[in-house]
């Protein structure tokens, strides 16, 4: 076949894949302009399953804001301290000051790993099962805190415990962000922090119904009160649809209604952010 011949026959294919591009490209100013126009109440009823499985999955991040309330009030707990102390101060069993900050900052070495793995998993298997994941992996890093009589135990559960809640910080708040539509988007991302806040307020709660407590119950009932969430959240994270950056449609999480954006025209939008993101971090990992 000559030179001339083989431009002709690829000359359609080309042709056709300009005029894709151009319907691609409507497509997602199209759903950019539905999005910008929506107001909020306009947005709820449409979207009511997206803030649904939003709201649940943050359940997570109240789980994270009550286990990083215990271990630094625990410190002041008569029950910790008969059982943790490794001094003796004015005739009664207390915890060094190495290792109170050992134990406190545990936590904080843990969710750093979890905030800085999270980035990659989700590339990868994406939000759900990241999100299933860790919560098995809190399942069984509890039995740490719970059991553990030492202090070197207790600080290993504290930077186990970390990586998951390091998880749930990052991948509530990119579903709540990934699965709204931008007049819904601050809602639902400010409301991950409510939940911390929420599950600061229940911590409190629990600890002060233990505080008279001298016995090792004392410290080991808020910890076993960590077993509460990991099963409804675990089941959230399965039936729970995924982020429309891993679907092919995002329709499960929509209910139709003629002013917002359609499956073809979200899908669009979301191929051209990625594009232009991809144009942005071209050449750029994560240790830049």
């Amino acid at each position: 076949m000559s030179t001339m011949q083989q431009a002709e026959t690829e000359k359609p294919s080309n042709d056709e894949h300009v005029g894709e591009l151009k319907a691609h490209l409507a497509d997602a100013k199209l759903a950019t302009s539905k999005e910008h126009n929506l107001t909020v109440l306009q947005g709820l009823k449409p979207y009511r399953k997206a803030i649904g499985w939003s709201v649940m999955l943050s359940m997570a991040v109240i789980m994270e804001g009550y286990d990083t309330t215990l271990i630094g009030s625990y410190l002041g707990f008569a029950s910790f301290n008969n059982t943790f102390g490794n001094q003796v101060v004015d005739g009664a069993p207390s915890i060094t000051a190495s290792w109170q900050s050992a134990v406190t900052n545990g936590a904080y070495i843990g969710e750093i790993l979890g905030l800085q793995i999270t980035g990659y998993l989700v590339d990868w298997y994406g939000n759900k099962k990241v999100m299933t994941g860790a919560t098995m992996l809190m399942i069984g890093f509890i039995f740490l805190s719970f059991f553990g009589k030492t202090l070197g135990i207790q600080l290993a559960g504290q930077i186990l415990c970390g990586i998951p809640w390091g998880v749930y910080q990052t991948v509530t708040t990119v579903y709540a962000a990934e699965v709204m539509p931008t007049n819904l988007r601050g809602y639902l991302t400010s409301y991950v922090n409510l939940c911390w806040v929420i599950g600061q307020f229940i911590g409190s709660g629990v600890l002060v119904g233990v505080e008279g407590r001298t016995d090792q119950w004392g410290w080991r009932i808020p910890f076993a009160v960590q077993w509460i969430w990991p099963i409804p959240l675990i089941l959230v994270c399965i039936f729970c649809p995924e982020s429309p950056t891993w679907r092919e449609y995002p329709s499960p999480l929509l209910t139709s209604h003629v002013d917002i954006a359609s499956p073809h025209e979200t899908v669009a939008l979301l191929a051209q952010t990625n594009a232009f993101e991809k144009e942005l971090t071209a050449g750029v990992g994560y240790l830049e």
